[in-house]
């Protein structure tokens, strides 16, 4: 099994990727598909085609597995608030010692096999290379994912409520790595 970087892939393998951006996402099903070309260029490709240093993904045997993507320092992603307005919910110091951040998503018959952790790690690895402090997610109160952040190092939880919804800001320092 390798991890390759986002600008390796074929159109087949990221074709494959967006499968997975789906089968992992909280929609699933949309108005249009302009709705449908919205969340997936919000969650997926402004990483892919803005981003493309920090994405990454792992395979085995020509088979797509998962993928890890993210940014450097968060405050300096285009059109952060109007994509993530929760981030207004972030007091400047917490992005100060956390100011990376990532999504990750693996294939369903991936999970459980350490692979998601291999890949944030390589992530985490090429973000302490770069001099980042620390990485954040943001994900459900009650979602099942939680524990998965919490094993790997997440360990700076807070809840951050956005239009009478409350989200999840997990962070991780990287300099200790």
């Amino acid at each position: 099994m390798s991890i390759f970087n986002i600008k390796e892939a074929s159109d087949k393998e990221i074709n494959d990727l967006k499968k997975i951006f789906f089968e992992n996402s909280s929609i699933d099903s949309f108005d249009s598909k302009e709705h449908e070309d919205s969340f997936l260029y919000k969650y997926f490709d402004i990483y892919r085609l803005n981003y493309s240093s920090l994405f990454f993904y792992i395979k085995k045997n020509k088979k797509v597995l998962g993928y890890i993507c993210g940014v450097l320092d968060t405050k300096t992603m285009d059109q952060l608030e109007e994509s993530f307005p929760y981030y207004k919910s972030l007091d400047d110091k917490v992005l100060s010692q956390y100011p990376s951040h990532l999504h990750i998503n693996m294939h369903k018959e991936s999970r459980g096999l350490g692979l998601g952790t291999k890949i944030l790690e390589h992530f985490c690895s090429e973000i302490n290379a770069l001099n980042s402090a620390g990485v954040h997610i943001f994900t459900g109160v009650d979602s099942k994912n939680i524990s998965f952040y919490r094993k790997n190092g997440f360990c700076n939880e807070l809840s951050v409520e956005y239009n009478k919804i409350f989200v999840q800001f997990m962070g991780r320092k990287i300099n200790s790595i």
